[in-house]
């Protein structure tokens, strides 16, 4: 057994629990600041990898595989964005207030509304995709466009992989327009 403040190899073991009781960042934690630094930095590949390595290591972390997809969204991998994010929806309750919108990555406004102008090309091309239209659907929630989120969230119901998926949206839509300050 490893005893703290023992060496070994000239090494001072650490005492794990006193750096956790000070506040030391988990190493999923450290992965996540790096992706958002690289997200912000709009290098969304390198983004893409370190919030992959945070979220396999803490895959207790609800908001984390959100910040994944987004950073797939932004680096145009529309099909493994919108399987993380179903992925994640499938692990929660549709009454549980966990979705997430990393919006905050974002310093300015305007390259999302680029993005999603993208993926609504990218949806226009192939409207029959519950993929494109379930990720469509969560971004356009995202940014308050309810009524928009709706149609793509009913097209992406249609589909067998995405139907869960969109039918959790779909009530959170409804919740979220019901909701005075959203009126």
């Amino acid at each position: 057994m490893l005893v703290p403040g023992t060496t070994v190899g000239g090494v001072e073991v650490p005492d794990y629990n006193a750096l956790s009781a000070a506040g030391a960042k988990s190493d999923a934690d450290k992965f996540f600041d790096m992706g958002v630094t690289e997200f912000g930095n709009s290098n969304y590949a390198s983004a893409v990898e370190n919030f992959r390595t945070a979220v396999r290591l803490d895959t207790a972390d609800t908001d984390l595989p959100f910040a994944y997809a987004q950073a797939l969204f932004a680096n145009n991998e529309y099909e493994k964005a919108s399987a993380v994010l179903t992925t994640a929806l499938f692990e929660m309750s549709p009454q549980k207030a966990e979705i997430s919108y990393p919006r905050g990555m974002y310093a300015d406004q305007s390259v999302l509304d680029t993005q999603i102008g993208n993926l609504k090309r990218a949806v226009l091309m192939d409207p029959t995709s519950g993929e494109l239209q379930l990720l469509y659907g969560y971004q356009l929630l995202g940014v308050g466009k309810y009524d928009e989120a709706k149609v793509s969230l009913n097209v992406a119901k249609n589909n067998a992989k995405t139907a869960p998926s969109a039918s959790m949206l779909l009530e959170l839509a409804d919740r979220m327009q019901q909701q005075p300050s959203n009126k």
